[in-house]
């Protein structure tokens, strides 16, 4: 949470995450910024991003969600299996959350969530 540069988190909005980012949110001076991943179509039944984004309106956040498309992975599936460390269930989200990250924070904090 010590940083010069801006702070961020990845919400699903499930019980690990959101004590997260509530914790973050209390002890920080600067609003937070946090990221959920969503699907289209191909993967609406495990889509999460509703419940984040309820969440995030509640602590307080600044919430961006991300959509992934089936295309996406396809086309990026490579290159996410070659940026695994190891073995994750949460790979293609962990990929495209990180990514979408990326582009807002320099500090970013992601918690495995092990099924």
């Amino acid at each position: 949470m010590v940083s010069d540069v801006p702070v961020g988190a990845f919400l699903s909005g499930g019980v690990d995450s959101s004590l997260l980012v509530a914790l973050m949110a209390r002890n920080s001076s600067h609003r937070i910024r946090t990221f959920s991943v969503g699907f289209e179509a191909e993967g609406a039944s495990m889509d999460e991003t509703s419940d984040a984004e309820r969440t995030a309106r509640y602590i307080g956040t600044d919430h961006s969600r991300v959509v992934i498309t089936g295309r996406e992975v396809r086309d990026r599936i490579c290159h996410i299996a070659a940026a695994l460390d190891q073995p994750s269930v949460d790979g293609v989200n962990s990929y495209f959350v990180s990514l979408a990250a990326r582009q807002a924070v320099t500090v970013f904090h992601f918690r495995h969530r092990w099924r």
